[in-house]
């Protein structure tokens, strides 16, 4: 079990953000090559589309080239982005991600294994480019899983949300799964464990499952009568495991004090009501945090060096975060704020769900010279860069080296920075 990198995850209900919008707060803690797509559809006509595998049974809508969408914007961590994606936003405001890995224990595994060829990466691509709202994406989700089962490569948990409602989805085996709405009120925090409680089966309108859930429980003997508690059944040795436990305990700590909720407690709380309305700049602080001003912050507020150096504890920021982003979306207006690297030494950027182009800035791995073509977006992407690429060398050094040499390694920013900003008037001169 690898327990440094695991990502977290926060999903808040309408009326618990401070201005009415959905809000998906996403920290990627596992290799990716942070590249974005914007796939406009006159690119991608349905025949050349995306396409679920052969037996996966979907609504009738979901085939129909109208589902198709004006964009999709994709975070990808494979080295297709066009059908490796792990989730984005389309132009009708409804968005995905990828989400956390969940421990499930393998007895549980083993009884359902999962499919070979099942669903996929494409997961993701298929309700992005076909789903008008979050029942569209529910529909495709339960169709697919159903009829041709889940590969390994979607197991855990993740979101899907439009501007009114946000689900969170946990599949567990090949052929199960549960998707419960968080309430409009409350706030999901998630960090590598199963967080669905009770499950009422007879509720379709705030929880969903695969048909054959309870009869999985039964036959494994985890399950006999009473309610039906989703994570302490199929998952109750790793319900509160301190890699995973702490970060939930500190994403309520920061947005619900006055619960007091106790570190130690045996279960954390499944949907949770803020202190006070939720903003963007909350998600970001939450984002950002190590525990500062805790027992938990070995940092003890950074007198002992830099917090991502620290060793026992996973904080909700750490030094091997490959992107952070920040889904907001309300009818009329839904954006992303997506920047690489960790959320304490990165700069945003937003991306509009009706865009149709993706800045030359936001294309590939690297910083390259096509990168001058797109003036706006080459400082805030080099910045970034220079962030991930040399301070994190650093980090390995105490303070004061860290300080002389992030000094240097600005200077030769800096140097970049003014190179660019010839060869652009160069090349404005020329083209007049």
């Amino acid at each position: 079990m690898d327990t440094h990198r695991h990502c977290n995850e926060i999903g808040v209900g309408s009326a618990a953000s401070s201005d009415g919008s959905v809000l998906l707060a996403y920290n990627n803690e596992f290799t990716g090559n942070n590249r974005l797509s914007v796939i406009p559809v006159a690119s991608v006509p349905l025949a050349q589309a995306v396409q679920p595998k052969p037996g996966a049974v979907l609504p009738s809508q979901a085939l129909n080239l109208a589902k198709t969408f004006a964009c999709q914007r994709i975070c990808v961590d494979l080295e297709v982005p066009e059908a490796s994606s792990e989730g984005g936003l389309n132009s009708a405001g409804v968005a995905t991600n990828f989400g956390v890995y969940n421990y499930v224990p393998g007895n549980i595994v083993d009884s359902d294994k999962w499919k070979k060829n099942g669903i996929s990466f494409e997961l993701w691509d298929i309700i992005l480019q076909r789903s008008s709202n979050v029942e569209d994406a529910l529909a495709i989700l339960a169709g697919m899983l159903n009829s041709i089962g889940a590969s390994y490569d979607v197991a855990g948990s993740f979101m899907i949300a439009d501007p009114h409602d946000i689900w969170v989805v946990e599949i567990i085996t090949g052929s199960n799964w549960a998707a419960a709405r968080i309430p409009r009120n409350a706030y999901l925090a998630q960090a590598n464990m199963l967080r669905i409680g009770v499950i009422n089966f007879n509720d379709p309108a705030n929880f969903r499952t695969s048909p054959g859930l309870q009869n999985l429980a039964i036959k494994l003997g985890l399950y006999h009568s009473g309610p039906f508690d989703f994570a302490g059944i199929f998952n109750s040795t790793n319900l509160m495991q301190p890699w995973a436990r702490n970060r939930i305990w500190d994403m309520i700590r920061i947005m619900s004090p006055s619960l007091g909720f106790d570190i130690e407690a045996p279960a954390a709380p499944v949907f949770t009501v803020p202190d006070a309305p939720i903003s963007m700049n909350t998600l970001r602080r939450v984002q950002k945090d190590h525990y500062e001003n805790t027992a938990y912050d070995l940092s003890q507020n950074y007198t002992l060096g830099s917090p991502h150096l620290m060793v026992g504890e996973q904080p909700l920021c750490k030094k091997i975060d490959t992107y952070n982003l920040i889904f907001k979306l309300k009818a009329g207006c839904s954006y992303l704020l997506i920047a690489p690297t960790c959320a304490c030494l990165s700069v945003p950027t937003p991306f509009f769900a009706d865009s149709l182009d993706n800045p030359m800035a936001w294309r590939g791995d690297l910083i390259s010279s096509q990168h001058l073509a797109v003036e706006p977006y080459f400082l805030n992407r080099i910045f970034n860069q220079w962030l991930s690429l040399t301070c994190f060398r650093y980090l390995t050094y105490g303070y004061g080296q860290f300080v002389s040499r992030l000094y240097r390694s600005f200077l030769i920013f800096l140097q970049h920075c003014c190179k660019y900003v010839i060869d652009l008037s160069i090349s404005k001169a020329f083209a007049r």
